[in-house]
């Protein structure tokens, strides 16, 4: 395996809305492909939307299903009502790179924690299903070597860093062949020259 395929959503803004109980949601959905561009694109819809009651976000900028690089806001409503339903949607999804906003504008009628929860997931589940998706692919194969004692470690930042082992090999040091994004290889092979001391061997497979 050369490469990973996941979904991402396509460029552009993704917008839906929907009354619950007098208040008005509106969902809005990008793709983000790092923590600071998808903070950034929830500041300007804050921004945007700045007489709403509530702007309640989440993002999951890595690949499908990875939690190493998220966040998310409540934004004043009660804790744990808003942002954590809307990553837990992201992260159940299908899809990678991906912010989400969902703005409220109280019509009201409170709707209480769990009636928050719902709805909060529900307009997530909203943006989810009309959302226009295509396919990328930053994964690529590299090589690994280092010595017997520092497997342990190695593997816990694999397994840390959401990164595939592809192949094992155990000769005089051990070797792995592991699918890495791009995006994240600099940060990998920091910390994997930490691990090894600054004596393990970080190549480009050729195969």
């Amino acid at each position: 395996m050369n490469a990973q395929l996941y979904l991402v959503p396509k460029l552009g803004l993704h917008r839906q809305s929907l009354i619950i109980k007098k208040s008005r949601f509106i969902v809005s959905i990008s793709r983000a492909k790092n923590p600071k561009e998808a903070r950034d694109w929830i500041k300007t819809i804050q921004e945007e939307f700045s007489s709403a009651t509530h702007n309640c976000w989440a993002y999951q900028c890595g690949a499908a299903k990875s939690n190493t690089q998220i966040g998310l806001s409540d934004d004043g409503e009660p804790h744990g009502t808003a942002g954590r339903p809307i990553l837990n949607t992201l992260l159940h999804a299908e899809l990678g790179e991906i912010a989400l906003v969902v703005t409220r504008f109280f019509g009201g009628v409170k709707l209480g924690t769990g009636g928050l929860v719902k709805a909060y997931t529900e307009l997530a589940k909203l943006g989810l299903n009309e959302l226009e998706t295509e396919y990328v692919s930053y994964y690529k194969n590299y090589h690994i070597s280092f010595n017997y004692q520092e497997i342990q470690s190695v593997k816990y930042l694999c397994l840390e860093s959401n990164i595939m082992i592809i192949h094992e090999n155990f000769d005089e040091n051990i070797s792995f062949t592991i699918a890495l994004d791009e995006k994240d290889k600099d940060f990998f092979h920091e910390k994997f020259l930490s691990i090894t001391n600054g004596k393990g061997i970080f190549t480009p497979s050729l195969s």
